[in-house]
C-alpha cells in the first residue's frame, strides 16, 4: 500500500519515476518541463500561483466562481 510507505523509500522512488514517465509520455510533456506531484485540492493550488508570483505586497483577486471563493 502506498499510503503505508516512506516517501524517502526506494520503492516509492520507483513509483514515482514510473508515474512522471508515462505522465510525460502521454502528454508529450518535454525533459526541459519540470513535473510536480503535490498534495492538496485544487483551491490550495489556485491560492498558491499568486503567492509565488508575488514578491511583496498583498494579493488582490475577484471572485468569479465556486473555484475562486
Amino acid at each position: 500500500c502506498v499510503m503505508e510507505m516512506s516517501h524517502r523509500s526506494k520503492v516509492f522512488q520507483q513509483i514515482i519515476d514510473e508515474a512522471e514517465a508515462d505522465l510525460r509520455d502521454l502528454m508529450g510533456i518535454p525533459d526541459n518541463y519540470k513535473v510536480l506531484f503535490i498534495q492538496g485540492g485544487a483551491t490550495l493550488q489556485f491560492a498558491a500561483v499568486p503567492w509565488n508570483l508575488m514578491k511583496n505586497g498583498k494579493a488582490v483577486y475577484v471572485e468569479t466562481g465556486a473555484w475562486s471563493k
